[in-house]
């Protein structure tokens, strides 16, 4: 929320965040799926809503959360031909 708010990322920048979260969040709700007093509500449910509502809002699709890959590297020796 604070790249979105605070640093004005739009969508494009904040698809790897919303990717991790989706790779992430069988383990969270694996881990953390029972409730808890302090958060009022499951860990895992909270995070699951909160990736549906980020989805949604920046109109992103599961298959694009899944096919994002990272830029390739760019640094390092250029190869001899």
């Amino acid at each position: 929320m604070a790249r979105e708010q605070e640093d004005g990322w739009e969508a494009e920048r904040l698809v790897p965040l919303a990717a991790g979260l989706r790779e992430v969040l069988p383990r969270v709700k694996q881990w953390h799926s029972e409730f808890d007093p302090a958060w009022s509500a499951s860990p895992a449910d909270i995070y699951a809503g909160f990736l549906d509502e980020t989805t949604n809002r920046l109109h992103l699709t599961d298959e694009a959360l899944t096919s994002w890959r990272p830029p390739k590297a760019t640094r390092g020796r250029k190869a001899k031909v």
